[in-house]
């Protein structure tokens, strides 16, 4: 499948639509009107595999998820969604490559060797993989900090590269380790690998994912949306009440997915958050400071399991500092973060072994640009 001849025929599109009748629930299905790239109109039916036929584009068919990430308006009684489906020409090769599976088992107990054995040939040095039938829809970076979680390295990248493999997405795992004895900095450890992705792009967007978080569902698609997603709707070891069975509905922690330009225009992550908590919440203040919404899969797809660890100590700070940091986020982010580090190329993960400057205190920096480490980055006034 090699040529001209089949960029025109095996593509993935963004589809956005207006859902007819009631909202949709779990286990439901439904039929919406959307518009595609390229086609006038289609009705697709919200099911795993649904035909999708237009005007002039007879004979194409689509595969994609069950359920959309919801903007609701309950009193108006309608609802915006958002998928993304792979379009394939009838008889095309391409649609037996989509093997998506739906629930997926969680391997706890693989090791890096054995994932090792298991991917070798396939995943390129550094953790880098993309398809070779088509060019992929989507390059996507993921980025994972930790610091004394080896045992859950196997596990992750065990669970994640057949997971983003299935999904035809070109992509490129960075386990950002945290090292010397300063508290632990998960935001200021995205902010690094963040940058240090940057380098090796373009990427369409960045996965800012825990180590400890684990898909149930290949049917949650890792695409890049207009806005911020966030990606665990529920876990096996959180069960609150809320309907996205979540601590609140704000929270932001596990895993989120969010372009250049998002993080552009936020400055990146806080990196005054030293210990467990807060830097997730001052996520979502930086968001909706800048009027982007946040938008999540429905719990039947987005449902992730919660590798054991021992518990962290919080940051007894994290709420004073989540009121002190409001609305000041042009002075901290991206353009403070200092840090240095030693990269190392992995068969199947590139390795950032990073040093963080210890500042607790809130920094008060006297210009919006700065220069760390190892870059200049200026965020998005606009």
């Amino acid at each position: 499948m090699e040529g001209d001849n089949w960029v025109r025929k095996v593509r993935s599109v963004n589809v956005k639509g207006m859902a007819e009748g009631g909202r949709e629930k779990p286990g439901t299905s439904y039929s919406a009107k959307v518009r595609l790239e390229g086609v006038p109109a289609a009705v697709l039916a919200g099911s795993p595999e649904a035909t999708a036929t237009a005007s002039g584009h007879h004979g194409w068919w689509a595969i994609g998820p069950r359920s959309h990430a919801w903007t609701w308006n309950g009193a108006d009684g309608w609802g915006v969604w958002f998928a993304s489906w792979y379009l394939f020409e009838e008889g095309s090769p391409m649609a037996a490559e989509i093997k998506l599976l739906g629930k997926l088992t969680v391997n706890k107990q693989v090791t890096l060797e054995e994932v090792e054995a298991q991917e070798s040939g396939r995943v390129r040095s550094g953790g880098r993989w993309w398809p070779k039938e088509c060019e992929a829809r989507w390059r996507v970076a993921v980025i994972v900090p930790y610091r004394d979680r080896a045992s859950q390295v196997g596990p992750f990248l065990g669970h994640m590269h057949p997971f983003l493999q299935r999904q035809q997405l070109n992509y490129s795992i960075y386990l950002v380790e945290q090292q010397g004895q300063a508290p632990f900095n998960r935001a200021s450890l995205f902010n690094a690998g963040f940058l240090e992705a940057y380098k090796e792009g373009p990427w369409d967007c960045y996965a800012f994912h825990d180590i400890d978080m684990l898909p149930e569902n290949d049917h949650h698609l890792y695409h890049c949306t207009p806005q911020p997603r966030h990606l665990p709707a529920a876990t096996s070891t959180l069960q609150f009440p809320s309907p996205c069975r979540l601590p609140y509905p704000t929270s932001f922690g596990g895993a989120c997915l969010m372009t250049e330009e998002h993080m552009r225009l936020v400055n990146g992550w806080s990196n005054v958050f030293w210990g467990w908590g807060g830097e997730d919440d001052n996520m979502w203040d930086r968001i909706a400071h800048r009027g982007l919404e946040v938008w999540r899969y429905p719990e039947d797809v987005a449902r992730y399991t919660m590798l054991k660890h021992s518990s962290q100590p919080p940051n007894e700070q994290r709420m004073r500092l989540l009121e002190d940091t409001k609305g000041k986020f042009l002075k901290d982010g991206l353009n403070t973060i200092n840090y240095t580090l030693t990269r190392t190329t992995h068969t199947l993960y590139t390795h950032l072994y990073t040093r963080l400057v210890y500042t607790p205190a809130l920094p008060t920096p006297s210009a919006d640009t700065h220069t760390s480490s190892t870059q200049t980055f200026t965020p998005s006034t606009s």
